[in-house]
């Protein structure tokens, strides 16, 4: 007998499952419910065990999905047909059986959008439909990428051309790239450009081919320098030197330098007695001699010696009988009478002035521009009855020429006077007592004569025709 013997192969194999929740799934001789993994024996159609694992699983669903339409459409969720959007749920059985949930957050859509362009003068701009050339607002409907219209709103811009001018400067030798062309000589050239707006632009360049000649003056004082380039200069001159300009050219400049003196001067000046003077930083009260340092007109330090004086006046009164003098000569005076608040006498402008009636007098005294006014002093003019003893005879009275004047006793001396208390003249006449004053060359009207006397003065009055 020939045996032929098979050894038969045992089984291991996986399997999965799914189940949906609250179900059972029998596995053998198992009955299950949850998820996991299990392994069961089986006897194979050899009749040999095999084992299997089975992975076991229990599945519930729950989604979420988005979807939009048109405004006007419809979009059908399960057992619901949805015009709004918003948020809605539905239960669907799912490819294994079981329940699931999905929620849906639906959204309805209307594109209006607005947009905006430029073109160049003569150019065309393409709005779906339109073909548009000048510068507007316009609308278009489009199919959106969502199927559904959308508004478009365009802002159409026709940029400008440019017409511009320029201005440049080369050195003479140097040259001048504008655009395409390469400049060297001064003149007015065009070039045409495509501009920041990529639209064509028309530029005039005005190009100057510059050299630089200058002449330039300046002064220093003595003692100082001046620095022109690379010289340093101390004396006056003409004084040339080389410069780049500010445009880079070279540029001479001829320099006139003048070199204005220091100066030393004197000077003399006067102030009234008690007043001040300002003399630069200095504010002087006495005589004397300064020194001070100003700064000239050219800027340059000036010293100047100024020699101070004071104006002195002497305003002494001295008396001769009923004749007032003030000490103080060669200057401008004028008699007060003290007893009617120092009222200025008419006419009472020389340096002595005789009284005419007992009173107090003073003088005010101008001596260049300076004023002083003496002390009143007390004049006694005697009357005819106190004197009579003299024995004063004035005749013819009134005359017309010569008058005759007689006295008895000692007239030591004789003063004529008019109206204002101005001296006419005086006449000695201790040796006389008889004296003859012609008045033929006097204008008509009133003078006083003044016979003084070691008893005082007698005044009296002659009336020339």
């Amino acid at each position: 007998v020939t045996l032929t013997l098979n050894v038969l192969p045992t089984f291991n194999e996986t399997e999965t499952a799914t189940i949906c929740p609250g179900d059972s799934y029998s596995f053998g001789t198992q009955t299950l419910s949850t998820t996991g993994t299990y392994v069961e024996t089986f006897t194979s159609t050899g009749g040999c065990d095999s084992t299997v694992t089975l992975t076991l699983s229990v599945t519930a669903y729950n989604e979420t999905d988005a979807a939009s339409i048109c405004p006007g459409d419809s979009y059908t969720f399960g057992t619901q047909t949805l015009t709004t959007a918003g948020t809605y749920v539905e239960i669907f059985t799912s490819t294994g059986g079981c329940d699931s949930t999905v929620t849906l957050t639906l959204s309805v859509t209307a594109y209006n959008e607005t947009d905006a362009a430029a073109i160049c003068p003569g150019d065309s701009y393409t709005l779906g439909t339109q073909t548009l050339t000048t510068a507007g607002t316009y609308t278009e409907t489009f199919a959106s990428v969502g199927g559904c219209d959308s508004i478009v709103t365009l802002t159409l811009n026709v940029l400008p051309t440019f017409n511009e001018t320029e201005a440049a400067t080369i050195c003479q030798g140097d040259s001048y790239t504008f655009g395409t062309q390469t400049l060297i000589t001064a003149g007015t050239y065009t070039e045409t450009f495509a501009s920041v707006d990529g639209c064509d632009s028309t530029v005039t360049l005005t190009l100057s081919v510059t050299t630089y000649n200058a002449t330039d003056a300046a002064s220093i004082c003595q003692g100082d320098s001046y620095t022109l380039g690379t010289q340093t200069l101390t004396t006056a001159g003409t004084y040339t030197e080389t410069f780049a300009s500010v445009d880079g050219c070279d540029s001479v400049v001829t320099l006139t330098l003048a070199v204005n003196p220091v100066y030393n001067t004197t000077d003399q000046a006067s102030i009234c007695s008690g007043d001040s003077y300002t003399f630069g930083a200095q504010t002087l009260t006495a005589a004397g001699t300064y020194v001070e340092s100003f700064p000239s007109a050219n800027g340059c330090d000036s010293t100047v010696t100024l020699t101070l004086s004071e104006v002195t006046i002497d305003i002494s009164i001295t008396t001769n009988a009923s004749t007032l003098t003030v000490g103080e000569a060669g200057s401008t005076y004028q008699w007060l009478n003290c007893n009617n608040s120092l009222e200025p006498i008419a006419g009472a402008t020389t340096q002595s002035y005789t009284a005419t009636a007992t009173g107090n007098y003073a003088v005010e005294v101008t001596k260049t521009s300076c004023m002083d006014t003496s002390n009143c002093e007390t004049i006694t003019v005697i009357g005819i009855d106190e004197l009579d003893h003299f024995d004063i005879r004035l005749f013819p009275n009134p005359t017309e020429d010569v008058l005759h004047i007689v006295w008895n006793g000692g007239v030591e001396f004789i003063e004529f006077t008019d109206t204002k208390g101005r001296l006419i003249q005086r006449i000695d006449t201790k040796s006389v007592q008889a004296f003859d004053w012609n008045l033929t060359e006097f204008s008509s009207g009133v003078y006083f004569i003044h016979l003084n006397t070691s008893e005082g003065t007698i005044v009296k009055d002659v009336v020339k025709q």
